[in-house]
């Protein structure tokens, strides 16, 4: 929505003991999924909305559905359910640390940092063809150890070979949000 935020302002350099990278300094509106995902469940079932959760083996398990509004919840099964060869899974990874109540702002340059009500969100990762379960604390470690040191925090290190930005991911990046559109 234009004029909703204010644009952006360019900096010769972050405002970080540590930084000595250029950046920039906006607003930006954030979406906190535990606070907005319980606040949706909560009016959906207030205004009286069936949630109904179905297992589908197949295809035609799909095309029997009735209902006028589904919410594909397939994930990962999405792939054999559609026996689509060419789907691959890509697993993103976050971090969660502790929250930090007077932490303010969302650190985005090679990676991320950003405050929510229930922790400090630190990501990403890209994993390809990687459709384990759950978090891979090694990964995570990785992600938490890279941002310490942009922060002086630690030591600088290079990017691990997990994180989005690692120069092996770039190209296959590049190649999903083109897809994505």
């Amino acid at each position: 929505m234009p004029g909703l935020l204010p644009p952006r302002k360019d900096l010769t350099r972050l405002p970080f003991e540590h930084h000595t990278k250029p950046g920039y300094l906006y607003l930006t509106l954030l979406i906190e999924p535990p606070i907005f995902l319980k606040k949706l469940d909560d009016d959906l079932r207030s205004k009286g909305v069936a949630f109904v959760t179905r297992t589908f083996l197949d295809v035609a398990s799909v095309l029997q559905l009735q209902e006028n509004i589904i919410i594909n919840c397939t994930g990962m099964g999405a792939k054999k359910l559609w026996n689509d060869a060419a789907m691959q899974p890509i697993k993103g990874q976050l971090a969660l640390l502790p929250p930090q109540p007077d932490l303010t702002y969302l650190y985005s340059q090679n990676g991320y940092m950003f405050p929510r009500s229930d922790a400090v969100a630190i990501g990403e990762s890209f994993e390809e063809d990687d459709s384990t379960p759950g978090a891979d604390p090694a990964c995570c470690r990785l992600l938490v150890d890279y941002l310490k040191g942009q922060f002086g925090q630690g030591p600088e290190i290079p990017f691990p070979d997990c994180h989005i930005h690692h120069p092996l991911n770039r190209p296959k990046v590049a190649a999903e949000e083109a897809a994505a559109g």
